[in-house]
């Protein structure tokens, strides 16, 4: 699987949480938003996620992310 994403931004938020945002290409053509907060873990709006709360969008940016 080849995931297409770019990274809109590397912020911290109010509270001075980490924040980082990407979208993501989905297998069937779509575009997801996947979030990722320090405190507050990663997100996902694809189908997959909003009912396992898991989905390979996730998977494949916390494995990149956890590289760096």
């Amino acid at each position: 699987m080849t995931l297409v994403y770019k990274n809109l931004n590397y912020e911290h938020d109010d509270l001075g949480f980490y924040k980082k945002e990407w979208k993501v290409a989905g297998s069937t053509g779509n575009e997801y938003d996947v979030k990722y907060q320090k405190g507050f873990g990663w997100h996902c709006n694809c189908p997959g996620h909003l009912y396992r709360r898991n989905c390979r969008h996730v998977d494949t940016l916390r494995a990149q992310h956890e590289k760096r």
